[in-house]
């Protein structure tokens, strides 16, 4: 699966800004991480690119936070352990462009489940685009 190569950086600046995302383990080795939010609000001007920026920096949040799980374990959890997937979206219309991406880094074989929901602009913390949860 396709990760962004500023994968560690994204995460560092995360650590540094208190904004990881939630992540509880539960029996039988499944696990749940919420709150899955870009660092930043993404800068560019127009909002599908800004959407997809974001969407690409939660990308990397994820698969930094699959690797780090179980710690030991050959290969590390990634996104083929993921089984569902909510999405959330300040505006629908961004959904084409992000699916792209979702696309490239869950595949089109047998992919996580997915729930997305258009949650309003102004409604995700900080100005953001989008949000993700998953287990």
């Amino acid at each position: 699966p396709r990760v962004p190569a500023d994968a560690p950086r994204v995460l560092e600046s995360a650590v540094l800004s208190a904004n990881l995302p939630a992540v509880r383990r539960m029996g039988g080795g499944l696990c749940h991480v919420s709150s899955l939010l870009s660092p930043a609000a993404s800068p560019l001007p127009d909002e599908s690119d800004a959407a997809a920026d974001e969407f690409l920096r939660i990308i990397g949040l994820l698969a930094a936070s699959l690797a780090s799980l179980y710690p030991g374990d050959d290969p590390p959890a990634s996104a083929a352990d993921v089984a569902y997937v909510h999405l959330y979206l300040s505006e629908m219309s961004h959904f084409g462009r992000i699916n792209g991406h979702y696309r490239s880094y869950f595949g089109t074989h047998l992919p996580p489940s997915r729930a997305c929901v258009g949650v309003g602009r102004g409604a995700l913390p900080g100005g953001r685009r989008v949000m993700m949860d998953c287990a």
